[in-house]
């Protein structure tokens, strides 16, 4: 359930994002720049971005989790892999909304991109 909030918010910064640089992704279209170009160039972005939350978040969220967890009689032990595999799903999640967003901006007519405010 977490990770389906997390990727509602990112798909809106995503899309508000996207939104401002239709102008950007236009002018490069023009230019002749590929609709995988533009991708990779907003996908460096926010993979970096991810990349280093996940690595602050990890750490963290493992050391409250193990403390909260040990306050209850029947002790269970968190496995490692978890927060891995949640990142992983976020981040093919996040790839997949990158792509579906730059490439619906980059298939547009450049022309009306350009006169829009």
């Amino acid at each position: 359930m977490a990770v389906l909030i997390a990727c509602l918010g990112f798909f809106g910064l995503l899309s508000q994002d996207v939104i401002y640089r239709v102008k950007e992704i236009a002018i490069r279209k023009v230019l002749g720049a590929r609709v995988s170009g533009i991708s990779v160039l907003i996908l460096k972005k926010y993979v970096w971005l991810l990349a280093v939350a996940m690595m602050i978040a990890w750490p963290v969220s493992y050391f409250y989790m193990s403390e909260w967890l040990n306050g209850f009689p029947y002790r269970e032990t968190i496995h490692w892999f978890i927060f891995p595999l949640a990142g992983f799903v976020f981040l093919i999640l996040a790839v997949l909304s990158v792509l579906y967003l730059t490439g619906k901006a980059a298939t547009a007519n450049p022309v009306v991109s350009l006169r829009a405010k």
